[in-house]
């Protein structure tokens, strides 16, 4: 759109008309003649193209060749005439010459009919005369929804007459009124009168609709069942092309409440006054909060992730499934760069930036690690904010992890290898079968040849909302068919938050840490288990954690014991390669893992997972 169109809303917009014919030469030459500033063409060389892009395409103009490939013109415009889900335009049938043809053309709804050989001068004027049709049409039905629309009382009415009778009413002046259109039209507003109707007022309103001017008042008027209500009312002239007065239209409002509360005010006392005006101004806000928490409940349940940010690319708010496709917390997004989220991506870079060509949407798609350390191919979609909210939204993120549509694990774009492979095996939920929650690639098994490459896979997230408590009792149920744990200690404080993780993953990392500490020590009765909830700090923003702290006694092992790698049978101590398994599966959660801290008597490591606001 031209700087000119944009400051001047009378200035003719950019039309879509749509070209449809199998003769190369015919096509050529309407492109010529069509092709000015303020027309876009559109292609099709056959029936069913033109037929398939009239479905597809907001067009302004359709210029059908009669005789083209597939489906005729003729037969073409019948379709289209016949399509109820499409806004009908404009139809030129061109290269008919015979009157029956002409007929039957115009029978099926062409609008103008042009014979050949074209007459380039007669083109342009066709298209120019039904062009400025439609721009008349779309401009009138606007006002009609508009009218229809507008939570005022509209009406238009006769000023030939000195009756001034009502020949139109919108929906709503009936909700105003009571008073359908059809038993409005054709009388008088003083339909609206009753007994304690201002005649002093009535007879000012006349006055000025008799001398042809706009006025106000505040009337009492009374509803088709009799009730009162105090009508703002407001009418203004109208005029022909010539200078001569034809209507008035009078718009009505009820204000009843206004009126009613400033004589109620008037009696009061200005703390009171004030009272009530708090009381009203929080049952809006609480209003206003029941229609976000509805809004964001609809955002949480969808299936794909999505981002708000500003102008700048600043997260402002994430749904929870963008947040599972990140493997992180909402305290971890909010506040950030999304182009530090999804890696410095340079596609990504130069939207944020500006620095590509405007447009409704932008589709990118590349490989990612996510800040949880998920690995996956993300598919996005970006979409520039509505001119009338970029004061506070920049760009909408909506993606998801193709992982999710693409069959082939073998696809090149979700091979990753990781360094330490490790595969785990989470407890099945009841009912469920058991499934594997794996890292991104297995164990490469004892004796494997060193050439043999490690086979990828994906890390998944199901994210539910579990209690801590309950996320220990499963990985100690997980343990015992190999170990019995009836007299571990669990220690829970009490109205421990809930946390939103894949609870099989962490129920698979609190088993692995467990059974080494109880592995460690050699008896249960030895492993503490202990679960608290603490304020955590961080750059962004305060947020809560819950603490499930594993302690054990060092005591139980002397140093010539942890020597004797014999005696140990690698199972005394906390092996390498388990921390590193409970940590990849914590932190794909957005937990983290806080490595063994000693005392004088105690080990402990801690796995600390973020809990629900």
């Amino acid at each position: 759109m031209t700087s000119q169109t944009a400051s001047d809303p009378t200035a003719p917009q950019t039309s879509t008309v749509l070209v449809a014919t199998s003769d190369s030469t015919a096509r050529a030459l309407l492109r010529r003649v069509l092709d000015v500033g303020a027309i876009e063409i559109v292609d099709a060389s056959d029936g069913l193209e033109a037929l398939a892009l009239a479905r597809r395409l907001e067009l302004d103009l359709i210029v059908l060749d009669a005789f083209l490939a597939v489906m005729d013109g003729i037969s073409v415009c019948g379709r289209i005439r016949a399509l109820t889900d499409v806004d009908q335009v404009p139809i030129i049938i061109v290269g008919l010459s015979s009157e029956r043809a002409v007929e039957i053309a115009l029978d099926s709804g062409a609008d103008d009919i042009l014979t050949k050989p074209l007459n380039p001068a007669l083109i342009r004027h066709r298209t120019r005369r039904l062009l400025t049709r439609r721009q008349e049409e779309r401009r009138l039905r606007l006002m009609e929804r508009t009218l229809e629309s507008a939570p005022l009382g509209i009406t238009l009415l006769d000023a030939r007459t000195s009756e001034y009778s009502v020949l139109y009413a919108n929906p709503g002046f009936e909700r105003l009124s009571g008073y359908a259109p059809g038993e409005i039209q054709g009388r008088n507003l003083r339909l609206l009168r009753g007994p304690e109707t201002d005649v002093a007022a009535m007879t000012d309103l006349r006055d000025a609709m008799g001398e042809g001017r706009a006025s106000r008042m505040l009337l009492r008027n009374y509803r088709r069942d009799g009730s009162m209500f105090w009508n703002d009312l407001a009418t203004a002239p109208l005029f022909d092309a010539a200078g001569r007065l034809t209507h008035f239209v009078a718009a009505q409002h009820d204000v009843s409440d206004l009126v009613e509360s400033s004589r109620k005010g008037a009696g009061l006392s200005t703390e009171e006054v004030i009272a009530e005006r708090t009381g009203e101004l929080q049952t809006v806000l609480s209003h206003v909060e029941e229609r976000r928490r509805f809004t964001e409940t609809i955002l949480n349940a969808m299936v794909s992730g999505i981002l708000v940010t500003d102008q700048k690319g600043t997260v402002t708010f994430a749904n929870l499934a963008a947040l599972r496709t990140l493997g992180a917390s909402l305290a971890d997004c909010v506040g950030r760069s999304v182009v530090d989220l999804f890696g410095y991506n340079d596609e990504l870079v130069e939207v944020i930036a500006g620095r590509v060509a405007s447009a409704h949407e932008h589709r990118l798609d590349f490989p990612l690690i996510s800040p949880g350390g998920t690995r996956f191919y993300v598919g996005m979609s970006i979409t520039p904010a509505p001119a009338e909210l970029q004061d506070e939204v920049g760009f909408i993120f909506l993606f998801r992890n193709l992982a999710e549509t693409i069959e082939d694990e073998a696809d090149p774009r979700l091979l990753v290898a990781s360094e330490e492979p490790v595969t785990l095996v989470a407890v099945a939920d009841e009912g469920r079968p058991e499934r594997t929650a794996e890292t991104s690639s297995d164990v490469i098994p004892a004796g494997a040849p060193d050439s043999e490459p490690p086979r990828p896979r994906r890390i998944t997230l199901s994210l539910r909302y579990c209690s801590p408590s309950d996320l220990v009792r499963r990985a100690a149920d997980s343990l015992a068919p190999e170990l019995d744990l009836r007299d571990l200690d669990v220690q829970c404080a009490e109205d421990l938050p809930e946390v939103l993780l894949d609870r099989q993953q962490i129920v698979a990392a609190l088993a692995i840490l467990i059974g080494s500490a109880v592995h460690r020590c050699g008896a249960p009765d030895q492993v503490h288990v202990r679960l608290s909830a603490t304020e955590a700090g961080g750059t962004r923003a305060t947020r809560r954690e819950v603490h499930i702290e594993i302690a054990f006694p060092r005591a139980l092992i002397t140093e010539h014991d942890m020597a004797d790698e014999a005696k140990m049978h690698g199972h005394l101590t906390m092996r390498r390669e388990d921390l590193v398994s409970a940590e990849k599966l914590v932190a794909a959660n957005g937990g983290r893992l806080v490595r063994p801290v000693q005392d004088s008597g105690e080990q402990s490591i801690v796995v600390a997972l973020t809990a629900v606001q």
